[in-house]
């Protein structure tokens, strides 16, 4: 980054990609230059408030400094940190600095870093309309880096259309082949159906994967694990969260909280902080944090079913074992989700082994 080259690099969760761009970042802001400089995207205000924590931390010994953007707050608080805090680097996500730019409220005359953290969800259809209007917004000669730890095809494809002559770092197949993260699954249904040879139903489905979550969570207990670290637990819908809770109760684990987006702005922020600060012990969530919570703490993954795309498992794996810590993750699965593991374990390289009575989940 420091030689000004765009950049389209891809790498595990956990392996530094926040570092990478924030030091790229400081090494090109002139402090005494009372203009935004650098903008980094973010999908999530969660990713945004993660990534200004990094930056800010790193920028106050350069005397840099540094302001978050995001929706769910008011624009006028954006427009009085503009004024009277002047930042020189902002992080935000699209949807809120698009807004500000087309009310020309944010001058990028003097932006030199655009980086696109999570590339891949910010390429996507759902942001890349408003990243592609802050592009186009910055100066001709800005620096563009895009960084993810994933990168389909069809991502690569769109995000190429963001850069110049890039610098190309691409570790595919590595996102889940790492020895630190030891990879499980439990299996709960074995059959097509029930007794009767009939389909299982939803809720019978569902209430194997429970009974699994349930085992699982004694399992942890029992191996000392949950006391040496941290557990995020996904469920895949809202409806099931409480369920998924109860469970882990049942199997001994202290300290669950839940999240999800039937609850407001303010609860939701509470409990992600008291989980990041340790005050809760086991966090049930959806999808909506797999990319935005980075908590060193956290050992243990636990996926109830299976996701659904090959990228949303990456993600949610990459909550542990962060910067090559130890961890593990186990999968909760009936014999429906078993293509997806196999496509998974094909597609990455990685090797997830059945979760058998004598497997052991000591950390």
């Amino acid at each position: 980054m420091s030689k000004g080259r765009d950049i389209l690099a891809h790498a595990a969760a956990g392996s530094g990609k926040t570092a990478t761009f924030s030091i790229g970042i400081l090494a090109q802001v002139d402090a005494t230059l009372d203009a935004v400089q650098a903008i980094v995207l973010a999908p999530t205000r969660d990713l945004v408030q993660q990534s200004e924590k990094v930056l800010r931390t790193m920028a106050r010994p350069c005397r840099v400094r540094v302001s978050a953007f995001f929706g769910g707050t008011s624009v006028g608080s954006c427009l009085r940190s503009l004024r009277y805090d002047r930042p020189q680097v902002v992080v935000a996500s699209p949807g809120r600095l698009a807004h500000l730019v087309r009310e020309g409220r944010l001058d990028m005359r003097h932006v030199r870093v655009l980086v696109f953290d999570e590339a891949d969800a910010l390429v996507s259809d759902t942001f890349c309309a408003d990243a592609a209007q802050i592009a186009q917004a910055a100066p001709r000669d800005v620096q563009v880096a895009l960084f993810s730890a994933t990168m389909p095809a069809e991502a690569q494809d769109v995000a190429r259309t963001f850069l110049r002559d890039p610098v190309v770092l691409l570790s595919v197949g590595e996102e889940l082949a790492r020895d630190n993260v030891r990879q499980f699954y439990l299996q709960v249904c074995t059959g097509a159906g029930g007794d009767d040879g009939r389909p299982l139903s939803w809720r019978a489905r569902n209430e194997l994967r429970l009974a699994g979550v349930e085992e699982v969570a004694r399992r942890l207990v029992a191996a000392g694990s949950s006391a040496s670290g941290q557990v995020m637990v996904f469920a895949r819908q809202c409806r099931d969260i409480d369920a998924v809770a109860d469970a882990l109760q049942r199997g001994g684990l202290t300290g669950v909280d839940v999240v999800h987006s039937r609850l407001d702005k303010g609860r939701q922020q509470a409990v992600v902080e008291a989980f990041a600060k340790g005050r809760c012990r086991v966090l049930v969530c959806t999808d909506m944090l797999a990319r935005g919570v980075d908590v060193p703490a956290v050992s243990t993954v636990i996926n109830v079913g299976m996701p659904a795309s090959l990228d949303r498992y990456v993600h949610r794996v990459g909550r542990c074992g962060r910067f090559q810590r130890q961890g593990i993750s186990v999968a909760v699965v009936t014999n429906s989700d078993m293509p997806k593991l196999r496509e998974i374990e094909s597609t990455f390289g990685a090797r997830v082994r059945p979760l058998l009575p004598s497997s052991s989940l000591r950390l």
